[in-house]
């Protein structure tokens, strides 16, 4: 140890634990900011409408609920991938919330509302009511 001190190699190892704690949490910070969170996914490719079933369904139908929780017009649903009545009434009034024709079919421009706006909801960029603290309930 007493070599260590004379020479200045325990100097510079403070120096070096300090740099590489000083960079860590830069990076910490800086992804923070940067936008990185929850990422939706894209399109499927293929249509979705009343009577489709499978996991693209399922995963609608989570953007759905999760999306429900801020927009509380829009209502749950089951989300057992299959595309059902309920599905069906939850994606119109989506649609008419968001100004696209409601068709009730699951296409681009309704997939990417709706997966932006969960992504938005999940990263905490738009919350419900009353979700902030001190927010006041009368």
């Amino acid at each position: 140890m007493l070599f260590s001190v004379s020479m200045g190699f325990l100097k510079r190892e403070r120096q070096t634990w300090n740099k590489l704690a000083s960079v860590y949490l830069g990076l910490i910070a800086s992804a923070e900011n940067s936008g990185a969170g929850i990422a939706a996914e894209v399109f499927p490719g293929a249509l979705l409408s009343l009577g489709s079933a499978g996991e693209d369904v399922e995963l609608l139908q989570t953007y759905l609920n999760t999306v429900a929780e801020v927009y509380t017009e829009i209502p749950t649903v089951t989300a057992n991938g299959n595309f059902d009545e309920a599905t069906d009434r939850a994606v119109r009034i989506f649609q008419g919330i968001f100004g696209i024709p409601q068709s009730g079919v699951v296409g681009p421009i309704t997939w990417e509302i709706l997966a932006e706006k969960y992504a938005e909801i999940e990263n905490g960029k738009i919350r419900a009511e009353f979700q902030n603290p001190g927010d006041i309930t009368t």
